[in-house]
Protein backbone atom coordinates (compact mmCIF):
# COMPACT_ATOMS: atom_id res chain seq x y z
CA UNK A 1 0.00 0.00 0.00
CA UNK A 2 2.87 2.59 1.22
CA UNK A 3 4.77 2.74 -1.70
CA UNK A 4 8.46 4.08 -2.75
CA UNK A 5 6.75 6.78 -4.91
CA UNK A 6 4.61 7.73 -1.35
CA UNK A 7 7.55 8.06 0.29
CA UNK A 8 9.30 10.36 -1.96
CA UNK A 9 5.93 12.26 -2.68
CA UNK A 10 5.93 12.93 1.03
CA UNK A 11 9.70 14.54 1.37
CA UNK A 12 9.56 16.19 -2.22
CA UNK A 13 6.53 17.48 -0.82
CA UNK A 14 6.12 21.75 -0.89
CA UNK A 15 3.20 21.52 0.94
CA UNK A 16 3.33 23.13 4.81
CA UNK A 17 3.93 20.27 7.43
CA UNK A 18 3.42 17.60 4.84
CA UNK A 19 2.08 14.23 5.91
CA UNK A 20 0.98 10.83 5.08
CA UNK A 21 -2.40 9.88 5.00
CA UNK A 22 -4.42 6.73 4.23
CA UNK A 23 -7.88 7.65 2.94
CA UNK A 24 -10.24 6.11 1.37
CA UNK A 25 -7.83 3.14 0.55
CA UNK A 26 -5.75 5.86 -1.00
CA UNK A 27 -2.15 7.26 0.28
CA UNK A 28 -2.31 10.89 -0.37
CA UNK A 29 0.14 13.36 0.82
CA UNK A 30 -1.95 16.34 2.85
CA UNK A 31 -1.26 19.73 4.30
CA UNK A 32 -1.01 19.40 7.94
CA UNK A 33 -3.75 22.04 8.17
CA UNK A 34 -6.08 20.26 6.23
CA UNK A 35 -5.52 17.11 8.19
CA UNK A 36 -6.26 18.97 11.13
CA UNK A 37 -9.18 20.65 10.14
CA UNK A 38 -10.76 16.73 8.80
CA UNK A 39 -9.19 13.85 9.95
CA UNK A 40 -10.81 11.32 8.17
CA UNK A 41 -7.94 9.91 7.47
CA UNK A 42 -5.37 7.67 9.13
CA UNK A 43 -2.27 9.60 9.44
CA UNK A 44 1.09 7.08 8.64
CA UNK A 45 3.54 9.86 9.05
CA UNK A 46 4.56 13.17 8.34
CA UNK A 47 8.07 14.39 6.16
CA UNK A 48 9.42 16.12 9.75
CA UNK A 49 9.20 12.93 11.65
CA UNK A 50 10.58 10.49 8.54
CA UNK A 51 13.44 12.89 8.68
CA UNK A 52 13.90 12.85 12.00
CA UNK A 53 13.56 9.14 12.73
CA UNK A 54 14.94 7.79 9.48
CA UNK A 55 17.79 10.13 8.77
CA UNK A 56 16.29 10.78 5.19
CA UNK A 57 18.34 14.62 4.98
CA UNK A 58 19.53 15.90 1.04
CA UNK A 59 19.97 12.96 -1.08
CA UNK A 60 18.64 9.43 -0.36
CA UNK A 61 19.31 6.39 -2.24
CA UNK A 62 16.57 4.65 -3.47
CA UNK A 63 17.55 1.88 -1.61
CA UNK A 64 16.86 3.78 1.82
CA UNK A 65 13.49 5.08 0.90
CA UNK A 66 12.99 1.04 -0.49
CA UNK A 67 13.25 0.08 3.12
CA UNK A 68 11.42 3.14 4.59
CA UNK A 69 8.64 2.36 2.43
CA UNK A 70 8.45 -1.49 3.67
CA UNK A 71 8.26 -0.20 7.31
CA UNK A 72 5.67 1.98 6.56
CA UNK A 73 3.71 -0.86 4.41
CA UNK A 74 4.23 -3.01 7.71
CA UNK A 75 2.83 -0.94 9.95
CA UNK A 76 -0.13 0.28 7.88
CA UNK A 77 -0.92 -3.91 7.46
CA UNK A 78 -0.79 -4.46 10.78
CA UNK A 79 -3.21 -1.86 11.66
CA UNK A 80 -5.71 -3.20 9.75
CA UNK A 81 -6.07 -0.90 7.01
Amino acid sequence: MVSVSNVRELLDSTVDDPHLVLEGGQVLVRDGASVAQNPSGLVVTTAQELRKTHGLEGDVTEDKLTRVAAILDDQVTKLGA
